[in-house]
């Protein structure tokens, strides 16, 4: 969740309202959910499926909208903290989605 925050907010830093749709935009958003989903090796639809879940991102007029309400965000980082338990890496397994289509 912190890594949807964190790329969420440092890619519509430059944006001057809340909720945009206008169309160059709306370009931008499909390149930011596949730039992420390529980074994590999550399914896209379950990017957009969890900003929806955490009201970080709307669906309007046919395309998806980034709507970060600075109350919302701060909500979400406060419940976030600080940081949790300590993780060993090495014992940590990754295997990425592999689209098999």
């Amino acid at each position: 969740m912190l890594l949807l925050l964190h790329f969420l907010v440092i890619n519509i830093e430059s944006q001057t309202s809340a909720c945009d749709t206008h169309g160059a935009y709306k370009h931008q958003m499909k390149n930011i959910i596949y730039e992420l989903s390529d980074m994590t090796a999550i399914k896209a639809d379950d990017i957009l499926a969890t900003l929806q879940g955490l009201e970080l991102i709307q669906y309007r007029k046919g395309q998806h909208a980034i709507c970060a309400d600075p109350k919302v965000l701060d909500r979400h980082l406060k419940a976030a903290g600080r940081g949790g338990l300590e993780v060993d890496v090495s014992k940590l397994i990754w295997t990425p989605y592999k689209d098999q289509s």
